[in-house]
């Protein structure tokens, strides 16, 4: 009998398990000892695992894997890749950083502030038709960062704290896209709204506290906002029931919709935004219900309109005393597209220069990183052999004072063509040494530093950086180039330099294609530089 057998015998463990007839029913005998006895386990609860084991992952099959994704279900009901990506590659990489401040997309949402109707303050007290000029913060009810994706439809009280059915709020913090471009917010509503965004004059870096140790970001001041559109006032108190509101001209309570562009924006730079909604009880017809709510929704680049997910918002404070975390100090001391860093963090336009002999000052964005390669650096340079090659001039420039972005408005399909980081940009309204940072294609170029004066409709000239030690504005003929305005790095002009320029000529032996040939090229060599007068050789 197999059970007298298995009395005498025992099971051999060396045999794992393999002397039993019926192996089921051994893994049986095995998992009823870890009930509690109330149900037995048995060998169907594991055999999900049966054939689940350890094994090495290959160079290939990572690889081949390392590109996977995770998906979302859309409100839709269909799967599409979650943004930013998320992959094998950047689960499992040896290679980790600390980003500290979500540097893509990560946000926790606006501040949002509430106020009962009592805290509207307007010109005249309980006016709705004289100037809405804030809310009064002695009168704050409460605050939180609610907000996921921008759809907020009250039906009784805006917050159950509220004393009044009415009331407001008001979202405020900051922006950051993720793609280059111009872009626009959609809102609709029936209430009283205003909506205020980032000016773009405030520098958009961070400065060092050595106190705590962390980082603050400049961009701070919450009074630097231009107004986008302020609907906060009706039109009359005479007869509310008629009224309308200024603006939009529509009665309280009718839903209509506000499109606002917020201009060229940088991706991943944080802009202040600032949106003001409620519904002023002085305002309401008496029996009339006013319906409650706002939907805010965003305009990206080449996209059409979709809710404004907290992802891209951030608190008002959350960029205050904060570690910027190593992975944002790899990208910005990494070597750009135009070879050196740029713009507010780095030195196109506006750090020290390092590469200087000892007794010298150093200028203004003439150094290059160094760097370290246990490869060869392979390089492939030609001088220049005419002016055309090293300038070229946009047309419908619209350069604003203290703001970065200059906006193109030529209406040409390439007109952003020839424009590379790094080039240096001169013409009406910018300053000597301004460098193009970033290029939004047939859209806005960002430079640094900023222009110090508006210009509308003009044309700019942008140079090639490569190669370049110096230019300016000069008086030139066949011998000298006098009178130089407008200039940068002159000084550092010397002998056997290539000098270009419309009107000049001469032949060079370009050794970079062959040792005997000559290229006539629109320019000449230096023979001496004085300080202000280029000699010819």
């Amino acid at each position: 009998m197999a059970g007298k057998v298995f009395s005498k015998f025992g099971l051999k463990r060396s045999l794992n398990l393999a002397d039993v007839p019926n192996k089921k029913q051994a893994i049986n005998n095995l998992l009823d000892g870890l009930s509690d006895g109330a149900e037995s386990f048995t060998w169907e609860d594991i055999e999900l695992i049966r054939d689940i084991y350890l094994s090495d992952l290959s160079t290939g099959t990572f690889t081949s894997a390392s590109n996977a994704t995770v998906k979302q279900i859309a409100t839709n009901g269909q799967l599409r890749v979650y943004n930013p990506l998320i992959t094998l590659e950047n689960r499992f990489d040896k290679a980790y950083f600390t980003t500290s401040e979500p540097y893509f997309a990560g946000g926790d949402g606006l501040t949002a502030s509430y106020y009962d109707t009592n805290a509207v303050q307007r010109t005249l007290s309980g006016d709705p038709s004289s100037t809405f000029n804030g809310f009064n913060p002695e009168l704050l009810i409460k605050t939180d960062n609610f907000w996921e994706r921008g759809n907020f439809s009250y039906t009784n009280k805006i917050i159950i704290d509220f004393a009044s059915l009415y009331g407001g709020v008001q979202w405020e913090g900051y922006f950051k896209p993720s793609t280059d471009g111009t872009y626009s917010i959609r809102i609709r509503t029936g209430g009283f709204l205003k909506v205020e965004f980032d000016d773009k004059t405030e520098p958009r870096d961070f400065t060092f506290d050595p106190i705590t140790g962390t980082f603050n970001y400049n961009n701070y001041d919450f009074t630097k906002l231009t107004t986008l559109t302020d609907q906060t006032q009706l039109d009359q108190i005479t007869d509310l029931s008629t009224a309308v509101i200024v603006g939009p001209e529509t009665k309280l309570g009718e839903t209509r919709t506000v499109t606002l562009s917020l201009g060229p924006l940088v991706k991943w730079e944080a802009y202040k935004i600032r949106i003001t909604y409620f519904i002023d009880q002085e305002a309401v017809p008496e029996d009339t219900d006013i319906t409650k709510s706002i939907d805010i929704n965003m305009i990206a680049p080449g996209s059409g309109e979709s809710n404004l997910n907290y992802k891209s918002l951030f608190t008002k404070d959350y960029f205050q005393n904060y570690d910027i975390g190593d992975f944002r100090d790899f990208l910005e001391n990494s070597i750009s597209v135009a070879g050196t860093e740029i713009g507010s963090k780095g030195t196109i336009g506006d750090v020290q220069g390092t590469f200087i002999s000892s007794g010298e000052t150093s200028t203004l964005g003439d150094s290059y990183r160094n760097v370290n390669n246990v490869n060869p650096i392979i390089t492939n340079y030609k001088f220049p052999t005419s002016i055309s090659e090293i300038e070229t001039d946009i047309l419908g420039c619209e350069v604003k004072k203290n703001i970065t972005t200059i906006s193109i408005t030529n209406n040409q399909p390439n007109s952003t063509e020839g424009i590379e980081t790094g080039n240096y940009v001169f013409g009406s309204g910018i300053l000597p040494g301004t460098r193009v940072v970033n290029v939004i294609t047939n859209s806005n170029i960002e430079v640094f530093p900023a222009p110090f004066d508006n210009a509308t409709d003009t044309t700019l000239t942008f140079v090639e950086h490569r190669g370049l030690v110096g230019f300016g504005n000069g008086v030139v003929d066949q011998s000298t180039v006098a009178n130089i305005s407008f200039s940068i790095n002159v000084n550092d002009f010397e002998r056997n330099q290539i000098v270009l320029s419309q009107g000049l000529s001469t032949n060079f032996i370009d050794q970079t294609v062959s040792p005997s040939e000559n290229k006539t090229a629109e320019g000449k060599l230096i023979s001496e530089f004085d300080g202000s007068t280029i000699t010819f050789q």
